[in-house]
């Protein structure tokens, strides 16, 4: 399956797409493309963007994906490349490049008595 993810700026994260065979789990919603016929094409609605089509026995497909500006770089890449993925089965690659995580070190106080 072809997928590319067309990154969507929010105040929320979308999980990556999930391939099983002929089907996509997504959103919460499962979508089986097993009936789509070769040079075939469909009109689809959110989180689909544009046609969902097989071309050479292949489903390939847009989705809006969605990702928190507060977690994410500032400068992503805007080459439609580094968003698309050939996936057979398993979960899509994120697309979406982290900023760094801070780490908080929270100094505990023991309460060690001294009992000499």
């Amino acid at each position: 399956m072809k997928i590319i993810l067309s990154p969507s700026a929010t105040f929320r994260d979308d999980q990556p797409p999930v391939v099983s065979g002929e089907a996509l789990f997504y959103r919460g919603a499962y979508y089986d493309f097993s009936q789509l016929s070769d040079g075939s094409e469909i009109k689809a609605e959110l989180p689909f963007i544009g046609k969902i089509s097989r071309v050479n026995g292949r489903v390939e497909l847009t989705l809006e994906y969605q990702y928190n500006t507060e977690t994410a770089e500032d400068n992503l890449s805007a080459d439609w490349s580094d968003y698309t993925f050939v996936v057979t089965s398993g979960e899509c690659p994120c697309p979406i490049v982290r900023k760094p995580v801070q780490k908080i070190f929270v100094e505990a106080e023991c309460g060690l008595e001294d009992n000499n």
